[in-house]
């Protein structure tokens, strides 16, 4: 990466024999953070002051606007950036020329970060009030380009391998077909390679009794590792919707603690068939995962859990040797609740684009995918320490024992609805035996 010298700073030496430059004078903050926008390739001035600010909450940037600036002062600031920016350049967008792309391209489109309005048509109604099996073939097909195109991209390997991430996470919204096949790209020896991959085996984690159950997917390939994803919090038409709104808001417990209590015995088996797993999972499915895997270590290669709500301090996740990547969006207030996973094989980073955008597209979207993006390199303990995510923790907690009277009306609706479902049936099936015993 280019760094700043002597020259870019010239404008200081004007001042005083020994480079100090009294930091009050006007616009001399703003010119230190145009300098380091192009130094870092950043792609805003409201960009750089996020990161700015972070560096500062981390102690790693100690100068204020108060203090005097010199070129050593400068250079520091500039080595800190570099450091904690992993990547900030092209997202992995392709060039779409499409004139009039249907609904479900247009929903991918949108959640992929390459279409910046939501799509047209009954959005409410396909998302509240009906189930289409024919969108979500669309959808699935609309995925399975997303996923081929992705490594055309000419995008740096690092975003890419963020953005299928991020569209693997988004698989189990498509309700794919057990026995589906499709084409993933692996990176290897400096090239991308399609692999075929088939969707083995559909788990379902939470009881039927409560509510129609969370999915989770496995994929198998001959080629590469294998692959589990869990579903995230859905909309009210989606598969789980009533599952994964009690595990969000489960009193006393995690987000995503109970399905993977409830479930992880379904998945158990299947890992134990596989020699390599990688876990993915966004939102609550990030969760999921990361807590299955902490379940079962030895059998993962590597969990990426995008936009993840974190834990409780009674159920924190420590891994030492099992890799974890941790990916917040910036301003996403989910994964801005709960405590991130700790140890020594743990990286978290903060992803922005060039502008801010409002909390519920932050954790809807993913940012890999855009224009331009940029992945910030921050640190368990700092985010676990601050003091948003403290107050936004305990908020959450308030609301789950708001809404607990909900989740004990639903579950007496089932019982209810199962007794009396129960007792038509024993009805009509003594109404069947009887006239044969007559005759």
């Amino acid at each position: 990466m280019y760094r700043l010298t002597e020259i870019d700073f010239a404008r200081l030496s004007q001042y005083s024999d020994v480079n100090v430059l009294v930091a009050k004078e006007k616009g001399l903050f703003k010119s230190l953070l145009c300098k380091l926008k192009i130094s870092c390739h950043l792609h805003s001035l409201w960009q750089t002051r996020q990161v700015w600010d972070s560096l500062v909450s981390q102690d790693k940037i100690k100068w204020t606007p108060r203090k005097a600036l010199t070129i050593g002062i400068v250079q520091d600031i500039q080595r800190a950036f570099s450091d904690a920016i992993t990547y900030s350049g092209r997202g992995a967008s392709p060039d779409l020329a499409e004139e009039s792309p249907s609904f479900a391209k247009q929903a991918m489109d949108y959640l992929l970060c390459r279409r910046a309005r939501l799509p047209e048509g009954k959005i409410l109604t396909v998302l509240i009030r009906k189930r289409d099996p024919h969108l979500f073939g669309a959808l699935f097909e609309e995925w399975k380009r997303a996923m081929e195109e992705s490594c055309t991209t000419g995008s740096d390997p690092f975003v890419i391998q963020a953005f299928i991430g991020n569209l693997l996470t988004l698989l189990p919204y498509t309700s794919p077909p057990v026995g589906a096949s499709l084409k993933i790209p692996i990176y290897r020896e400096g090239a991308w390679t399609l692999i075929s991959y088939t969707i083995e085996q559909k788990f379902y984690l939470t009881p039927e009794w409560y509510s129609e159950p969370l999915p989770a997917y496995g994929l198998v390939s001959a080629e590469a590792p294998s692959i589990l994803t869990f579903q995230g919090s859905t909309f009210p038409a989606g598969e789980g919707f009533m599952a994964a709104l009690l595990a969000d808001f489960t009193l006393g417990c995690s987000v995503g603690y109970l399905p993977a209590r409830w479930g992880h015995g379904k998945v158990k088996e299947w890992l134990t068939r596989q020699e390599d797993v990688q876990g993915y999972g966004v939102s609550l499915g990030g969760a999921i995962a990361l807590r299955i895997a902490h379940l079962y270590k030895g059998h993962f290669s590597a969990v990426h859990a995008f936009n993840a709500p974190g834990t409780l301090p009674h159920q924190s996740l420590h891994f030492d040797n099992l890799p974890v990547y941790f990916y917040s969006q910036w301003n996403d207030l989910v994964s801005s609740t709960g405590l991130l996973p700790t140890g020594e094989s743990v990286r978290a980073f903060r992803v922005l684009r060039e502008k801010q955008d409002h909390f519920a597209k932050c954790h809807n979207v993913s940012y890999s995918g855009s224009e331009q993006v940029t992945y910030m390199l921050t640190t368990p303990k700092f985010e676990n320490g601050r003091i948003t995510r403290i107050a936004l923790t305990i908020l959450h907690g308030l609301g789950a024992l708001i809404l607990f009277p909900f989740f004990l009306l639903h579950l007496l609706y089932r019982l209810v609805r199962w007794a009396v479902l129960s007792l038509v049936k024993a009805i009509g099936e003594e109404e069947t035996i009887t006239p044969q015993q007559e005759a």
